[in-house]
């Protein structure tokens, strides 16, 4: 899978990649910029790369049906190459903080199932504390353990509060440093704001 982020005005290709958040991530700081996932079976996959984007003297254009050709000569504007080198700038951070709220999310990962969570919240609210009404598969999970169904109940319930908690965390840093990315216009202000984003995930996503 390749990501694709274009200009739409003139279809011109801003960047490659392969994460799906770091892509929608970065249009968000983009005027007039759209977005194409190409799989390995669509036509324009082996043809565009981000070691050729990173040529800046060669121009790729994204059609209809997902093909890339070069981009007509005269449809290389000032617009499009003042937004594919913001592109440039700052991808690079946007893709750090999405690899680095993955990891960190990581910490809230207990159990071999995605999205675990919401089977456990959706048990939880069949549940009653006030009635001691209670679940077949909480009193399960009671017996299994040697816990008191209420006991079990609350045990649960701190359990998916705390990872629900660690992932708004994450969350609100990512959206708080994705905001800063995508306000930066230089490769001097790039610099200090990578230090920031680890030192960020470093210090706050670990609390």
């Amino acid at each position: 899978m390749k990501t694709i982020l274009f200009d739409y005005s003139n279809e011109a290709v801003l960047y490659v990649g392969e994460n799906v958040p770091a892509l929608n991530q970065l249009k968000f700081g983009m005027v007039d910029a759209d977005t194409r996932v190409l799989g390995t079976e669509t036509v324009g996959y082996p043809k565009i790369s981000r070691a050729l984007l990173n040529d800046q003297t060669k121009h790729f254009q994204i059609t209809k049906n997902n093909d890339i050709k070069e981009l007509p000569l005269e449809s290389v504007n000032e617009v499009y190459l003042e937004r594919r080198r913001l592109a440039r700038i700052r991808s690079p951070l946007i893709e750090r903080i999405c690899y680095s709220a993955w990891t960190a999310s990581c910490r809230s990962i207990t159990t071999p199932w995605g999205g675990f969570e919401n089977n456990i919240e959706s048990m939880l609210k069949s549940c009653n504390e006030e009635t001691q009404m209670w679940s077949d598969p909480l009193k399960e999970y009671a017996f299994t353990n040697n816990l008191r169904p209420e006991h079990a109940y609350r045990e649960i319930k701190l359990q998916l509060e705390n990872a629900n908690s660690l992932k708004l965390r994450i969350y609100a840093l990512l959206v708080h440093l994705v905001g800063k990315v995508n306000l930066i216009t230089t490769e001097e202000e790039a610099g200090p704001l990578l230090e920031e984003i680890l030192d960020r995930f470093w210090r706050d996503a670990w609390i």
